[in-house]
């Protein structure tokens, strides 16, 4: 058993780099990934729909994107979903409670420590807040 690198050279499809996001698995061959905490994310490379905030007088911040890994293609591609997103953040915690339903729960924003939940339906493609 031993870990290998993947993930594809199309740098145009990854999200940035970044670090305190959540993941969990979606099904049996893709990964959502959401949030995280990211140096600058330009306007013009920020997925449709998501926000990046940024620290007071920093070139990092928090943002509130979603993609998913394809571990069968090894790609990455943005998630697209209808209803508010929650708000940017890093730290947070993402699970798959039942197959049509994702929780997210807390994380940070700037100072800010969050209790909030959020529910992504995955039959409806809908986020519930």
């Amino acid at each position: 058993m031993s870990w290998r690198k993947c993930g594809g050279d199309d740098e145009l499809l990854q999200p940035a780099p970044r670090d305190k996001c959540a993941v969990c698995l979606l099904d049996d061959s893709r990964v959502l990934m959401f949030g995280g905490w990211s140096l600058q994310i330009d306007k013009c490379d920020l997925q449709a729909g998501a926000q990046w905030i940024p620290e007071a007088n920093k070139v990092v911040g928090w943002n509130n994107e979603l993609y998913v890994f394809d571990t069968d293609s090894e790609s990455w591609s943005p998630f697209n979903v209808s209803g508010s997103r929650p708000s940017p953040r890093a730290a947070h915690a993402l699970v798959k409670v039942d197959p049509s339903r994702i929780v997210l729960f807390g994380g940070r924003e700037k100072e800010n420590r969050l209790n909030d939940v959020h529910v992504l339906n995955l039959d409806t493609m809908v986020l519930l807040l």
